[in-house]
């Protein structure tokens, strides 16, 4: 997931000397993690991350669909400076956390500004 959400930035942000970076937080919770990704974003108002439906011969494209079916729940917002944060989260294995909540009420735990959300 990390390797998708990075790759993403690089293709889909432009590059200058004060855009070349992508920062990457991990966030635990007792029943999730979150997987976050911060790039600077870019300077047009974005549309909504929505998984495209490939073709079988397309080459790309495949990867926000393999985030929503792996993933409990992700999203994406525009943050502080028009920075942009696209997050997943993944619940804790059972033995873990047996008593796992939903995406919804166990995000409360991470501060987090208010994201679009993709949940099951």
């Amino acid at each position: 997931m990390a390797t998708e959400l990075v790759n993403n930035s690089f293709l889909h942000v432009p590059t200058s000397p004060q855009r070349d970076w992508v920062k990457m937080r991990l966030g635990f919770a007792p029943e999730f993690v979150r997987l976050e990704v911060i790039d600077p974003g870019v300077d047009v108002p974005e549309k909504r991350f929505i998984p495209r439906q490939v073709g079988e011969a397309e080459t790309s494209g495949r990867g926000l669909a393999i985030v929503d079916a792996l993933s409990t729940c992700w999203g994406t917002d525009r943050i502080a400076h028009g920075h942009r944060l696209v997050w997943c989260d993944f619940d804790m294995p059972a033995e873990v956390a047996p008593g796992r909540g939903t995406c919804i009420s166990a995000r409360a735990e991470l501060p987090q500004e208010a994201p679009d959300e993709v949940c099951d």
